[in-house]
C-alpha cells in the first residue's frame, strides 16, 4: 500500500484589487485514504467472497450463518462496508426464478438484500493489507496466495455440501 499523508497544507493567496495587498491563508485538507478495516469487517468480506464463489446468496442471513454470528451484527457491518465503498446492495426481486432453476441454494424473499463486493478480492487485499493480518491471526493463513487458496477451498467445500444436500433430498 502506498504511504499517503493524511493531511496536506494548502496555501490560498488572494490579491485585494483596492489596496494592492495580498493575503495568504493556510489550511489543512484531508486526503481521501481508505479507512482501516476492523477484524469483523475483514471476516465479512472474506465470508462474502467464499459464498459468492460457492454460488450462494450473499444475504446478511447467509453470511451470518457462515460466520456463526448474529444477523443484525452482520447487517451493521455490511452497512459500514457500504459507507466505505467496498460493497453494494440490491433487493433480490426477480431472483426466485433463478432459485427455481437450481442456481441458488434457497429461494430468496423479494425484500431481502443481496450484497456484493465492488471489486475482486485480490484488489481489496492489495488495498487493505489488514485483511492479511486478520487472516494470519484468525485463520492461521500467511500471505495473499494462501488466503486466496483458503477462500477457494472453503467455497468448494460449501458447494460440495450443497450438492450432497440436494442429492439426499431428491
Amino acid at each position: 500500500m502506498k504511504s499517503v499523508p493524511k493531511k496536506v497544507e494548502t496555501i490560498d493567496t488572494t490579491l485585494s484589487p483596492n489596496s494592492g495587498t495580498a493575503t495568504v491563508d493556510k489550511q489543512e485538507v484531508s486526503l481521501s485514504r481508505p479507512s482501516k478495516l476492523t477484524p469483523a469487517e475483514c471476516a465479512v468480506i472474506v465470508g462474502m467472497d467464499i459464498l459468492e464463489k460457492a454460488g450462494r446468496l450473499t444475504t446478511p442471513r447467509e453470511i451470518a450463518d457462515l460466520l456463526m454470528e448474529d444477523v443484525q451484527t452482520v447487517r451493521n457491518i455490511l452497512e459500514r462496508l457500504k459507507k466505505k465503498g467496498l460493497v453494494v446492495s440490491s433487493l433480490t426481486f426477480g431472483m426466485t426464478g433463478l432459485a427455481r432453476m437450481g442456481s441458488l441454494s434457497r429461494k430468496p424473499s423479494g425484500r431481502e438484500k443481496v450484497y456484493r463486493l465492488v471489486d475482486n478480492i485480490e484488489n481489496i487485499i492489495d488495498e487493505h493489507n489488514e485483511l492479511l493480518e486478520w487472516a494470519l491471526v484468525t485463520l492461521g493463513v500467511k500471505g495473499k496466495d494462501k488466503l486466496l487458496e483458503y477462500i477457494k477451498a472453503r467455497a468448494e467445500e460449501i458447494a460440495r455440501q450443497q450438492e450432497e444436500g440436494k442429492e439426499s433430498q431428491g
